[in-house]
């Protein structure tokens, strides 16, 4: 039997990191600020949606984000929505 902690992923399957903001969290013209950013929608039935930057791996990858990416990310996302912006890390597995 394999056993493995952290992401895990299937043929099927890919795991993901984000960093963003919860999309009930902010207004529709916020929305479409990010987007107009380049920021991407994750929308799924496991959870309400997000919006920021995302990382894939699939299976046997290894890779890595830099801290200095996460903090400048953050910075970007709150340039746009204003100090406040409640910006989280999700991380999940995605299907098909």
């Amino acid at each position: 039997m394999k056993i493995r902690s952290g992401f895990v992923s299937n043929s099927s399957s890919s795991s993901f990191l984000l960093i963003g903001v919860d999309i009930n969290s902010i207004t529709d013209e916020q929305r479409e600020l990010l987007e107009k950013n380049g920021f991407d929608s994750v929308d799924n039935y496991e959870d309400p949606g997000a919006i920021g930057s995302e990382w894939y791996a699939s299976d046997y990858e290894i890779n890595d984000i830099a801290v200095s990416t996460v903090n400048d990310t953050v910075a970007e996302i709150k340039s746009l929505l204003g100090e406040d912006a409640d910006v989280r890390i999700y991380f999940g597995e995605r299907y098909g």
